[in-house]
């Protein structure tokens, strides 16, 4: 019998905190390594053994994935609990707003949403970029830290037909007093290339 390919999904709760440490708070779902949800819950039967799982607090950010793991069933409450494997949360949670609009699935009400196997690589594509760029947020509008700017560019000087000037004088490299701190400091190596 052929091995079936794991589904992906996306697990939401409230902020830590809000259930103050009960097995519903996000906080104690992520120390336990146990995900709960009520036995009827909309889609709950269709997660299986293996399958991934992004997580995410509600209307905020994406926060991490995990690797589903037995369904353990409750006794009286009719609640139960997936197990969480292979758990990775990411130093850097990547707000919602950043990619909601670029996924097939924009269900952001449900506790568990079905996602095609690319929405799951978008997530964790843009996690990525936005942890390594570093990202920042002012006034609700998201703008990329000069930094995050600085260090994308590096790799690209070629392309621009430069080079970095010198070891020790490359980035942020003091100008003297009243001058300031240079971003990168540069020579050009020739014609620049089109992409």
């Amino acid at each position: 019998m052929p091995k079936r390919k794991p589904n992906c999904w996306v697990f939401s709760n409230k902020p830590a905190g809000t259930y103050q440490g009960n097995i519903w708070d996000h906080g104690t779902t992520l120390k336990s390594k146990r995900y709960y949800f009520r036995e009827d819950e909309r889609n709950r039967h269709r997660v299986k053994l293996g399958d991934t799982v992004i997580l995410r607090t509600f209307g905020i950010a994406y926060v991490g994935r995990f690797e589903v793991g037995e369904w353990h069933a409750g006794r009286k409450l009719k609640v139960g609990y997936f197990s969480m494997k292979r758990v990775v949360l990411w130093k850097r949670e990547l707000p919602q707003a950043l990619i909601i609009r670029d996924l097939s699935n924009r269900d952001v009400r449900s506790r568990i949403v079905r996602i095609a196997d690319e929405d799951a690589f978008r997530i964790e594509a843009a996690q990525r970029v936005y942890e390594r760029l570093g990202f920042g947020v002012a006034d609700g509008e998201v703008i990329l830290l000069e930094k995050g700017l600085e260090e994308a560019i590096k790799p690209n000087l070629a392309q621009l037909g430069l080079k970095l000037a010198g070891e020790d004088i490359c980035q942020q490299f003091s100008m003297g007093p009243g001058v300031g701190r240079s971003d990168l400091i540069c020579e050009g190596e020739g014609e620049p290339s089109c992409p």
